[in-house]
Parts: structure tokens; C-alpha cells; sequence
């Protein structure tokens, strides 16, 4: 069956409501383009981006030229500029002179730099209008495949010379070697053109499965990195080849792939192929692992790929991948690889709430993470998610406190809520309950509780709004010291609350506040308050909102405000020299939110970016359109970092980064001139010269 007719049923089954499979999982976060983005249909047929960096989608409705803000369409419209031979575009390519090849269902165009266009028909020597493939090959010659056969275009007439028989029928892909042969897929099955010759033979190899391709329709075809073929068929799904050994694979449903016909195929790194197929998303192909994974559409869900309707695959050179599909485009940023994002899902297996308020690491592999509707525990190993995790322990399961951090020691968990403390014993797997209502007869305070820090000789220390203080309270003798509560304490009187304690390796608890830090005595609750601001004299206020110790007596402050702040601490005395990071230095902002060590960095995040300080160098890196979610805010003492994956609380989510995988884009776009108007008048029309 000729590919247009293939393309059309990919039309027809944008119509079609398609299952969302249970083998997606959140691992990619997409961003999409459809109508109202600009595009002039939902069947986009191909994406392919010029050497200027344009952006060209092949549509049911003509061809659309994409700058990353605006289009330009080229449609059936005789008469106007942008006028091309018909609306039903098959494949985009470019040319060495930067000329831009449109083919059609009826006819073969060519944008010219000067902004004219060229229509091509049988009287140029094509032997059909209905245009399937463009390649250009590596000596930049222009090979056409159509309904009835392959064409070579010839510069120094501007006409286009037939090759081969035209019995070999439709051509529908062609790729090439790297010693220079073509490889094209024909009605034929698999053939090949050697480099200096223009005879059409076929495939030397004498496997016999080989044979049988033939028989299949071929949609796509591709070189991979390692030189073997790969081949998607419609009924088939994937072959793979090594011509030079005749090893072989094949990949169907049987052995996991999505669907039997793959579409498109793209290889997206050394280990990683994606397969397109009509209605059942995308196949990912391990193949080192020969093992199968899926990305698929999930109803309701904005960041899943926008449906399961795959036309083509695309990586550009920036890294970029689109994936043309039933309802536009989807489109995955290159930074966004290894990571991996915990939200709730409208099939279940998700998080039990969006918003996340802090996450701690349990057991091996484990995380607890606390939100607006419960606490969840999250397997790293295996990204699954048991929501509302300690309903198995109590049996007053309508027990939803807001839970606003946990923290560790040994076998127990403490949770600070709005109802007091919680505390889980994970050897005895009990859950117990010291509620904080008045006349409570724990002595705990009848106001809401922020943050908890374990005491290393029994109890737990807590804080809470302002006349909460710092409290140790034990589970068999309740509250027994309360430091900063009374009018006398600053902590008090200026209505402080903290948003994260640690326990110093000194002793001493250090609490991150809404006005600079407290260093607190545990014994005795003496206390040095240290501000944060520009001048001694008038110091600003400033909240604190995470900190962490260092190295050879420095502490790291996130604050809101200044920026990072390096707390270096005196041996003999209590006071502290205070050095800020900021904008200055290269951070994209001085509000920020979270933080966490390593050995080099220090790890932070600003409302809605992650920044990596190294803390040597100074050098700063920030990692921009690394998350694409929309009204991401991070949560103030959110971040945690566990064999070498960093843990970050948001509003959107528990999104956990590979750090040893994060990469800053290297991509430099390059600059193009499209426009140039004095007086209103434009005097540079050219819309493809570099």
C-alpha cells in the first residue's frame, strides 16, 4: 500500500480515542505544539529542522516554517508567495545551497533563497507527482522517491533523470552507508546503489529471513551508529541487519514492542532507538540490553507525549527530539534526560498529591515524601509509588494531618503536622499519635509544628510558629525543654519560625529562619542570632530557607534574598564571618529555596531552577528548561541528595535527577537574518540564506 494512502489513514486516525497503556511511566516530561500554538494541522507528517535552525513540519495543510515564536505557512494558493503545488505535504529537506524540497501528494516544490519557488511534475522527468522520500546524500546530490520509482536531480539542466526500472514501484525510504551506498526501501523490499554507479541491485546477503521484507510494506528505514540497517515495516514491526556478518534481529509485539507497525525510526544515543508506531506510542529499544521500554500517551496528564498517534520521530542537532503524533507535536528537551518525576496519575500508581513538601530517604533504594494529601513511599528501583503509605499501620485511616517534614534516627521517623507529632516505628511497623489539641497531656503547644530534628539521647526536638520556640519532647515524658518561646526571645518577639533544623557536628542545633539563623545550646538554650543583610548596622531581614554544614566549620545558607550564603564559623568564639553569591556571581536569581551537598557542589534551587555552585571555583551553573512544568515553585528546605541522585520538593511533584547524567546545553543556535525594514520598507527578503 503506497505511503500516502498510509499517511491518510494516519489522518484518520487522529479521530480515533486510542488506551493509554499501563508500560508509560512520567520518565519524560513533554511540551507541545497544536493549534492554537500555530500549526496549521494536527496530521503532521515530519519534522525537520534547517542548517539555520528553523524548525519545518510536514502537514495535512501545507508546510509551516517554525522560529521557536511564530510561523510562516506554505499552502495551495496559487498566486501568493508562499504558494507550493499542493497541500498534502509527505517529507521536508535541504539542500547544499540551503533550497528547501517540499514534496507532496501532487508535485515536488523547491523554495529557492531568494524566496521564489519551484514546482517540479513528469514533465521535469519524475515519473509520479506523488512524492514519498527526499534524500540528499553525502556528495549533497538530491534523490527523489515516488509512487513509481527514483529520481536523480540533475543542476545543470534543472530536470530530474529516472533510475532504475520503474517496476521496483513505490520508494518510500532511503538512507545511506558510510562507504557511501544507498540504501532505499522500494515495493520491491530492501535495495542499494553503490557510490559511483546508478544501477539498482539488490542486498548481498543470504539470510533467510531477509527475503520475506520484501513482502512487507517498508515505512521507514535507517543506518544506526554501528552500521546495521534497521528496517520498520507496517505487519512486521522492526528488522535489524548487519549486511556485513548477516546477523539479525527481529522485534515484534511478541518480543515488546508497542505495536506492529513502526512508523518512524530514530536513534536517539548509542544505546537507544525509538520506534514511531500508528496507535500505540513509542517503542524505546535497549540495544545493548535488547530490551523494550515504553512512552505513551496518559489521559489528562499535559506532560505525557499528546497521543499514541505516531507519524515521525525527529532528534535535531540541538538534542531536541519531536515527535510528530495525533494532536500536534511533542517536544523533549535534551536536559531533561535522567530525570524522573513522581506525580499523581489520573489511572492511579502516582503520588496521592501534587504538592510535596520534603522527602527522606527510607530504607535502601526508598523514599518517604509528605504532601497535601498523605505520605507516600516512592521505590526508587523500580519508580513506583505506594500512595498514603502508613494507612496499612493505623486504623483511623481519615486521619489526613498536613504533614510538614519528617526526619530519622535509627528505627524511628518523626513527622512535625498541623496536629502535632507523629511517630512510626519501623521495627515494630506501629504508628503513634501525640496530638497537640488543647489540654493535651503531652504539654505540646496548641499551634501547628514545622520541623523536627532528632535528639541523639532519646526525644526529638520541634519548632513551629513563633511562640512554638524550640521544644525536646520525649514520647513517655512529653515536652521537656522549651528554648525561644517566651516574650525575652527575639525568636519570639519578632514572630520567627523556622523552615529546616540540623543538628551541627559541634552539638549545637542551627535553625534556618524567617530572620537569618538561630545556633542554639541544647543544654541551657542560649543562643546567638546571626542576620543577614548588607550593612552591620542595619541589617536586612531576611529568611533563611535551608541550610546545610559543610567543610572545616562552614555552613551553607539558601536564602531569600542574598543569594547563597557561606556561614564561616570561629573555633574560639561565636561569631561568624558571612560571604553572598549572587546574581553577581552568575546566579539567575537571589531568591532561592532548597540546597544540598556534595564532595565539589553545593545544589540549589531558585523558585524554578536547579544550580549547581561549585564550591572551590565559584563557578556557577544553571540548569535552564530543565523541568518544562509549567508553575513549577520549588519547597523551601526541600532538597536532599542519596547516592548520587538529587531529591527535589515542588508544588509539581517529587522530581528526582540523575546528577552524573545532567548535561548543560552546548548548543549554539546560529544567527539568521530574516528581515530588514528602514521606513517601513523591507529591503532583505531572502528567507533561507545563512
Amino acid at each position: 500500500m503506497d505511503r500516502l494512502l498510509k499517511l491518510l489513514l494516519f489522518v484518520v486516525c487522529l479521530t480515533i480515542v486510542t488506551p493509554s497503556w499501563s508500560a508509560n511511566t512520567p520518565e519524560y516530561t513533554f511540551e507541545h505544539l497544536t493549534l492554537e500554538d500555530g500549526l496549521p494541522s494536527l496530521g503532521i507528517t515530519q519534522t525537520f529542522q534547517q542548517s539555520n535552525g528553523f524548525i519545518w513540519f510536514a502537514s495535512s495543510r501545507g508546510a509551516s516554517r517554525y522560529d521557536g515564536y511564530s510561523f510562516r505557512h506554505f499552502y495551495f494558493s496559487p498566486n501568493s508567495a508562499n504558494h507550493i503545488s499542493n497541500n498534502f505535504v509527505t517529507v521536508i529537506a535541504e539542500d547544499k545551497q540551503g533550497n528547501i524540497w517540499i514534496g507532496t501528494e501532487d508535485g515536488l516544490n523547491r523554495i529557492n533563497l531568494d524566496g521564489s519557488i519551484d514546482t517540479f511534475k513528469i514533465s521535469d522527468g519524475l515519473a509520479s507527482t506523488w512524492i514519498q522520500e527526499i534524500f540528499i546524500d553525502s556528495q549533497q546530490r538530491v534523490w527523489i522517491g515516488t509512487e513509481i520509482g527514483l529520481a536523480l536531480y540533475q543542476e545543470a539542466d534543472n530536470k530530474f533523470q529516472q533510475i532504475g526500472d520503474k517496476s521496483i514501484g513505490s520508494v518510500t525510504a532511503i538512507s545511506q552507508m558510510t562507504d557511501g551506498t544507498i540504501i532505499l526501501a522500494s515495493g520491491e523490499g530492501i535495495k542499494k546503489i553503490v557510490l559511483g554507479e546508478l544501477n539498482i541491485t539488490d542486498i548481498p546477503t543470504k539470510h533467510p529471513k531477509f527475503k520475506p521484507i520484501g513482502d512487507n510494506y517498508i515505512l521507514d528505514i535507517k543506518i544506526l551508529a554501528s552500521g546495521w540497517l534497521a528496517i520498520g515495516t507496517e505487519y512486521e514491526g522492526l528488522f535489524l541487519i548487519n549486511l556485513e556478518t548477516d546477523e539479525f534481529y527481529h522485534h515484534t509485539q511478541a518480543s515488546g514492542l508497542m505495536g506492529v507497525s513502526v512508523t518512524s525510526i530514530a536513534q536517539i544515543n548509542k544505546k537507544q532507538l525509538w520506534l514511531g508506531h500508528y496507535t500505540n506510542g513509542i517503542s524505546v529499544l535497549n540495544l545493548d540490553s535488547n530490551t523494550i521500554s515504553a512512552i505513551q500517551h496518559i489521559q489528562f496528564d499535559p506532560y505525557s507525549i499528546a497521543s499514541n498517534n505516531i507519524s515521525n520521530i525527529f532528534k535535531a542537532p540541538s538534542g531536541i527530539i519531536w515527535v510528530a503524533n495525533g494532536a500536534g507535536v511533542s517536544r523533549l528537551l535534551p536536559q531533561q534526560h535522567g530525570i524522573h518525576i513522581y506525580r499523581p496519575l489520573p489511572g492511579g500508581g502516582g503520588l496521592s498529591g501534587e504538592v510535596v513538601n520534603m522527602g527522606l530517604a527510607y530504607g535502601s533504594g526508598k523514599t518517604l515524601v509528605t504532601g497535601n494529601n498523605g505520605i507516600d513511599l516512592i521505590d526508587q528501583s523500580t519508580q513506583t509509588v505506594a500512595p498514603n503509605f502508613f494507612d496499612s499501620f493505623t486504623k483511623d485511616t481519615k486521619d489526613r494531618s498536613h504533614v510538614w517534614s519528617l526526619a530519622s534516627n535509627q528505627n524511628e521517623i518523626w513527622m512535625a503536622s498541623n496536629k502535632g507529632l507523629r511517630l512510626f516505628d519501623s521495627q515494630k511497623k506501629e504508628l503513634y499519635f501525640f496530638d497537640n489539641n488543647k489540654g493535651n497531656p503531652y504539654g505540646l503547644p496548641h499551634q501547628e509544628l514545622y520541623t523536627v530534628l532528632p535528639e541523639p539521647n532519646g526525644g526529638v526536638w520541634f519548632t513551629g510558629y513563633s511562640k512554638v520556640g524550640l521544644s525536646l519532647f520525649h514520647p513517655e515524658k512529653g515536652v521537656t525543654k522549651r528554648f525561644l518561646h517566651t516574650q525575652e526571645s527575639v525568636y519570639n518577639s519578632e514572630g520567627n519560625f523556622s523552615m529546616e533544623t540540623i543538628l551541627s557536628s559541634q552539638g549545637k542545633i542551627w535553625m534556618a529562619t524567617t530572620d537569618g539563623i538561630f545556633k542554639v545550646n541544647r543544654e541551657n538554650g542560649a543562643y546567638q542570632h546571626y542576620k543577614f543583610g548588607r550593612t552591620e548596622n542595619k541589617p536586612d531581614y531576611i529568611r533563611v530557607s535551608s541550610l546545610r554544614e559543610g567543610k572545616n566549620g562552614v555552613f551553607w545558607a539558601a536564602t531569600e534574598g542574598l543569594g547563597l550564603a557561606r556561614v564561616q564559623t570561629n573555633a574560639d568564639s561565636d561569631e561568624v564571618e558571612i560571604t553572598y553569591f549572587t546574581t553577581e556571581h552568575g546566579f539567575p536569581s537571589n531568591e532561592l529555596m532548597s540546597l544540598a551537598l556534595d564532595e565539589k557542589n553545593v545544589w540549589v534551587t531558585s523558585n524554578s531552577q536547579l544550580i549547581k555552585f561549585n564550591i572551590e571555583s565559584h563557578d556557577v551553573d544553571v540548569f535552564d528548561n530543565l523541568f518544562n512544568i509549567k508553575n513549577l515553585s520549588f519547597k523551601a528546605a526541600g532538597a536532599h541528595l542519596w547516592k548520587g541522585k538529587l531529591f527535589l520538593s515542588s508544588s509539581k511533584g517529587f522530581i528526582e535527577i540523575d546528577i552524573n547524567s545532567l548535561k548543560l546545553s552546548q548548543f549554539s543556535p546560529p544567527l539568521e537574518i530574516t528581515k530588514v525594514l528602514s521606513n517601513r520598507v523591507d529591503l532583505y527578503k531572502n528567507i533561507n540564506k545563512k
